[in-house]
């Protein structure tokens, strides 16, 4: 017999199933985290979709670094630094940390 707060698990795939479920229920109440700081843009202050590294060596969101030079700025966001070549580099690192971390949060 079974108490009303016990559960009864016949084979490895319920009890898989009951895993997954449980996880899912973990996460769905869970507080939202923030995401760590260097997968945050520090010019849209958002987690990042397209992270590129520019010529200063830090990672920005492509379309935030890309409307910067668009706006005429001539010194980099955050380094300072003269702006002397727009060439960006996708940082594929840091894309897959971001991704990993949107899919478990």
């Amino acid at each position: 017999n079974l108490h009303e707060n016990e559960i009864q698990i016949e084979n490895a795939k319920e009890l898989d199933r009951f895993i997954n479920l449980l996880k899912h229920l973990q996460n769905k109440f869970q507080k939202p985290i923030s995401p760590p700081g260097h997968l945050i843009c520090p010019l849209s202050q958002q987690i990042m979709i397209d992270p590129v590294v520019a010529k200063d060596g830090n990672t920005y969101e492509k379309n935030a670094i890309e409307n910067w030079f668009e706006q005429g700025y001539d010194t980099y966001p955050t380094t300072g630094k003269s702006i002397t070549d727009m060439t960006l580099t996708a940082n594929m690192a840091i894309k897959g940390l971001c991704d990993e971390w949107r899919k478990n949060n």
